[in-house]
This record gives C-alpha cells, sequence and structure tokens, in this order.
C-alpha cells in the first residue's frame, strides 16, 4: 500500500488483478499519531474503489507528476504497465513496455533516488533501470501533448518531446508544455493574408503566433520558405497570448511554378528562430488568368467558382483578379449568369451519317449573332447557326467511328477563336454507332435496336436505310456447350448455355429454355445477348435424360443430354462431429455432381472438392 502522492487522505493498493484507491478519513488518519509513527488501529473499514483491472499484477511504484498521478505496475509476465491518473483518478493514457519476458517482475520497485527519470525493479534472473518515460517517441507536439503522458511536454523552442528537465529554461513560462495542458495549447500560426494575388505586390506578411511560446522579441527570426529561401522577420515587442510578427514576402523571382492543369501553389512557411523552425502554416498563391487555360470549357463557370476574388470579363472572354480590367459590358456575377450549353438527350447517329439537332443555351443573349461553332474535337468543326437568344442548330453534322460505338462531347466555340468555349459545365454529348462493328450474328446485331442502334441484319449486320425492310427473326439458336451436363431431381443447378443467336434480348428466352418437359429459369444478371444464358434448373418428378432446347419464336437444341439423376449414399465418413458444425465428411455414393447440393439431416453441406474416384466427395 502506497500513498497516492499528491493526497495523502487517498491510498493506493496493490492486488493479484486490481488497483485499488483507498479514500481514509480524518480520524483515520489521525489514530495514535500523537505518539506513535503509524497508527494502531481504526474504528472505521476502509473502503476501496477499483482503479484498473489486469491480470497478474505483482509490483507497484507510484509518482505524483504535475498534477497527474503516475503508476507502474510490473506484472508475472515481465511487462511493466504504465497508467497516468488524472486528479479524479481516471485512467487518461496506459503503455506497456516488456521488461524480460516470462520472469515475474519482483514486488520490491522504486525511483532512482539520484534521477526520479528512472526506476529501478528486479525479475528472477536481472536487476533493470527503466527511464519512466520515452517522449522522443514523439515528433509532434499534437502527439507529445496528446499523448497525456505526465512526464512528456513539448519543449517549444527547441521543437521537440522531452520531459522537463531536459528543455531549456523549462522553469519559465512558455518554454515547456505539459500534458495537463492539452494539444491546444500548442504553438499555431496564422499567414495574412492567406492567399496571394500572384500579379499583385505586397510589401510584407503578418504572422498571428499563438500557444504556449515565450515572447519572441529580440530573438533572431527569419520566415523559411524552403530550399534555404529565407527572409527576415521580427516582432515589434514584447506580446503576451498572442503574438504578431511581421515577415517579407519571397521574391517574386522565386515563387514555386504552378502545377499542371491547376491556377494555385501552396506554399509552407516556418518561423525559424535561434536555427529552429518552431511553428508552421501555408499559405496560397494564385493566378486567376490560369482559370481559362485549365478549365477552357468551364471557363466562366470556375472563375465565378474560385475560392479567390476572380471576376469573369465577357468581352475579353478572360479571369481577372481586378474587376476594373474588364471592359464596359454587363459582365456576369455569379456562375449561374455565365453563357453556357443546357444539356438535352439526342437520338444515337449512325457513323458517316448527316444530321441537325438544336442545341439550347442560357446567359447567351451577349454572343447572340456572334458566328459560333459546333465542335467536336479539333478536326471535327460544324456550323452553328442562330434559332433564337436561348438556341442554336448545329448544322450537316457527321461524325465517323471504327467502334461498335463512340461518344462525342460537344462544345460551342467563336468562330475563328478555337481557345474560346461558352461554358458547359453539364458537357452534352452525341454517340455515335457503327453497325458493321461488334456485332457477329443476327441476334446481338438486332438487339442493338434496344441501345437506339438503327441497324438490320442482311449477310452481315448493316446500317438501316429508307428502303430496306424493317427487323424481322434471326435464324434458329445454335447451342454449342452445355455444362454441367447433370444434377438432382430437386433443381436448383445453375445450367450454362453457350452459343448463336440466344435471343436479342433477355425477354427473348424468359420462359423458352427446358431441359424435356422441365423449365429453367435464366438468370437477368447472367444472361448475355446471343451468346449466354445461365438458367436455374426446376425440379423433376423422376430421374430421366434429355436435350436442352431455347425457343425464341424458332427452336434450337443441344447435342448433349442433361440428366436430372437421384444421388445414392453407399458409406460417409467420419459417423459423428460435434454440434457446431466444420467437420470433414467424405461421401461414397453413385449419381454425385459438385452441382448437387448436399445435406446432411437437412442442414447444408458445404462441397469442398468435385467428385472423384468411386463418385465420392468430400465436404465440410
Amino acid at each position: 500500500m502506497c500513498s497516492s502522492g499528491r493526497d495523502p487522505k487517498k491510498v493506493l493498493e496493490l492486488r493479484s488483478d486490481v488497483l485499488l484507491l483507498f479514500q481514509l478519513q480524518p480520524e483515520q488518519l489521525d489514530c495514535g499519531a500523537a505518539h506513535l509513527q503509524h497508527p494502531l488501529s481504526i474504528l472505521q473499514p476502509l473502503k476501496a474503489t477499483p482503479v484498473f483491472r489486469a491480470p497478474g499484477l505483482s509490483a507497484v511504484a507510484v509518482a505524483s507528476v504535475s498534477n497527474y498521478t503516475v503508476v507502474f505496475l510490473g506484472t508475472v509476465s515481465g511487462r511493466l504497465l504504465k497508467i497516468n491518473l488524472n486528479e479524479s483518478m481516471q485512467v487518461v493514457s496506459r503503455r506497456v513496455v516488456t521488461v524480460a519476458y516470462g520472469e515475474p517482475v519482483h514486488h520490491v520497485m522504486q525511483f532512482d533516488p539520484a534521477d526520479p527519470s528512472y526506476l529501478y525493479l528486479m525479475t528472477s534472473h536481472q536487476m533493470a533501470r527503466v527511464k519512466v518515460a520515452a517522449c522522443a517517441m514523439h515528433t509532434t507536439c499534437g502527439d507529445c501533448v496528446g499523448a497525456a503522458d505526465a512526464y512528456c511536454g513539448w519543449c517549444a523552442l527547441e521543437t521537440r518531446c522531452t520531459v522537463q528537465q531536459d528543455c531549456a529554461d523549462s522553469s519559465r513560462p512558455r518554454f515547456w508544455t505539459s500534458a495537463s495542458e492539452g494539444p491546444g495549447r500548442c504553438p499555431a500560426m496564422t499567414v495574412l493574408p492567406a492567399e496571394i494575388d500572384v500579379h499583385q505586390e505586397y510589401p510584407g506578411m503578418i504572422l498571428q503566433i499563438s500557444g504556449s511560446l515565450p515572447s519572441l522579441s529580440g530573438m533572431e527570426m527569419s520566415c523559411d520558405y524552403g530550399n534555404s529561401i529565407r527572409t527576415v522577420a521580427r516582432v515589434p515587442g514584447p506580446a503576451f497570448g498572442h503574438q504578431i510578427a511581421y515577415c517579407n514576402l519571397l521574391p517574386r523571382e522565386q515563387f514555386p511554378a504552378f502545377p499542371p492543369r491547376q491556377d494555385h501553389v501552396a506554399i509552407e512557411m516556418s518561423v525559424r528562430v535561434n536555427g529552429r523552425n518552431i511553428v508552421r502554416a501555408n499559405f496560397t498563391i494564385y493566378d486567376c488568368s490560369r482559370i481559362e487555360r485549365v478549365s477552357p470549357h468551364t471557363a466562366c463557370t470556375s472563375c465565378l467558382s474560385a475560392p479567390w476574388p476572380c471576376f469573369w470579363c465577357l468581352r475579353q472572354h478572360a479571369c481577372v483578379s481586378n474587376q476594373s480590367r474588364c471592359e464596359a459590358s454587363p459582365n456576369p456575377m455569379s456562375p449561374l449568369d455565365c453563357p453556357q450549353t443546357l444539356p438535352s438527350p439526342l437520338a444515337p447517329m449512325p457513323t458517316g451519317g448527316s444530321q441537325s439537332f438544336p442545341v439550347r443555351l442560357a446567359g447567351a443573349a451577349f454572343f447572340q449573332g456572334e458566328a459560333l461553332e459546333c465542335s467536336f474535337g479539333p478536326e471535327e468543326i460544324f456550323e452553328a447557326v442562330w434559332v433564337n437568344e436561348s438556341a442554336v442548330r448545329c448544322s450537316q453534322v457527321v461524325l465517323h467511328t471504327t467502334q461498335k460505338s463512340q461518344v462525342f462531347p460537344l462544345s460551342l466555340q467563336l468562330k475563328g477563336q478555337p481557345a474560346r468555349f461558352l461554358d458547359s459545365p453539364d458537357p452534352m454529348t452525341v454517340e455515335v454507332y457503327n453497325c458493321a462493328t461488334g456485332s457477329p450474328d443476327c441476334s446481338q446485331c438486332l438487339g442493338r435496336e434496344d441501345l437506339g442502334h438503327l441497324c438490320v441484319w442482311s449477310d452481315g449486320c448493316r446500317l438501316r436505310g429508307p428502303l430496306k425492310p424493317l427487323p424481322g427473326t434471326c435464324p434458329a439458336p445454335e447451342i454449342h456447350a452445355v455444362e454441367p451436363l447433370s444434377g438432382p431431381l430437386d433443381g436448383g443447378t445453375l445450367l450454362t448455355i453457350r452459343g448463336r443467336n440466344l435471343g436479342r434480348r433477355l425477354s427473348d428466352v424468359a420462359h423458352g429454355v427446358w431441359i424435356g418437359s422441365v423449365a429453367c429459369e435464366p438468370l437477368a444478371d447472367r444472361y448475355t445477348v446471343s451468346e449466354e444464358i445461365v438458367c436455374a434448373t426446376g425440379p423433376a418428378p423422376e430421374a430421366f435424360s434429355d436435350v436442352v432446347t431455347v425457343n425464341t419464336s424458332k427452336e434450337g437444341k443441344s447435342r448433349e443430354h442433361f440428366s436430372y439423376v437421384l444421388p445414392v449414399v453407399h458409406s460417409l465418413e467420419p459417423a459423428v462431429g460435434p454440434k457446431a458444425g466444420g467437420t470433414r465428411i467424405t461421401i461414397h455414393g453413385s449419381a454425385r455432381t459438385p452441382a448437387s447440393p448436399a445435406r446432411c439431416l437437412g442442414v447444408p453441406c458445404r462441397c469442398l472438392y468435385p467428385c472423384v474416384c468411386a463418385w465420392s466427395a468430400e465436404a465440410a
């Protein structure tokens, strides 16, 4: 039993697997105190509250550090537990150190009298001197203070996590931040302005420094931008709480390059004091004029949606940071005011076909009468004809593709100015299809009608012309393979049928797959137009064998027969197993297939291997 350190009325006692807290009353403290070193007896029984539980506790040592009680507990397995308790004796953090694995820690355990930052303990074969804290493992102030280790704190000017005596001037205010102060007292900084226009001159930057830091007035300071780029920093006078510092902005010729397809670059800047970077923050350099190059198809919308103060000049088609640079015109003030195309659905068009279609516009009154072009790519430009102030028509558009289907994005641009587009925040697209590609049989060809592709089967898949007849029926289904070739009478076997002309769509075969007179139900998510059907076999009244038929107004039959079989079990081993399951059972019998589900007294049994040798299977 030992005192908690700060309050003599609180006593900790270690039992085999629990640390108990005793709250002593005044009369219990005074019993015999006037004449003897220790009380002889007490009148009221002691009440204990469990503080911490763990199996195999064997030793205890307690220290009072700042506002914490730190308890070190040895275990019978050779480990040392470090428990940090707050003022309410609640556990706020814990750490485990292995001293001698498997050797019990002796009950005698005490701090080094010469240096209490070390603890002596013994096991069966050794004595160890253990450091009470491993502060160096924490590399940031947030991690250091947030670990809630009573011994560890943040040494602000040395930017490292240490015990208090290892931090220079730690006895002075704000040089060392303890765990009891919390992560909210870590040094922090805000840079003003937080966003800098690349085209504007700035005399300097204001730094608002907060958190636990000593006064920086009179110290050697600079602003560090990395890559050995530093500028002069200064604090005008002593400060309490928040400190204000001034810093010269890095020279313009040393601004970092903008990343590709980005209108800004983030820069980390640190305050350097006595050769160490003690606090850091980010600021942003932006360039509004890059937005039209980064987002050419949404230049106006992106400009007015930027997190920086950018303005869109309608006449110059430019994004600027100074609105006075715009020529007099009704310039948009919000993204919704930008001239833009409005999406509308268009029917797929065949490759090489000529077609005209309307494009709806919003906010485009300023451009009415201007010559526009419909752009589907650098080489695909067609005339746009004004219908009214809210619509134009793309005339005689002819697009080509060698793919089964290809999507072309549509943009409107000023004629003769290929880099100047009306915004397309929700891009409009045109699908172009080629009947001659990707449809090797009739069912696949005619099935494309569901996609809006006007194709017809005539010695191959071809575009349906005005004089060609409407699609008719396809040849009878061809079944090339069926697997598996047998299944149980109960049904439920997933039967895979591969071939050609197996329907243009699922509805063609939904009720058209049979095994003799027994239906096989196609699965929608496993159907591939014309090429593959996966269906679930229905139950059969008795064992039989028959061909598989697929009927899509015309009937196709398989060469192979599918057999409904009745499995016969000759023996199984082992004969018994635990109720929880998991026993591997080997079943010997006949007419047994991997596709037939196994059950043991009504309980499902998962097959591990396919049937081998004498029609035997292993199941678990």
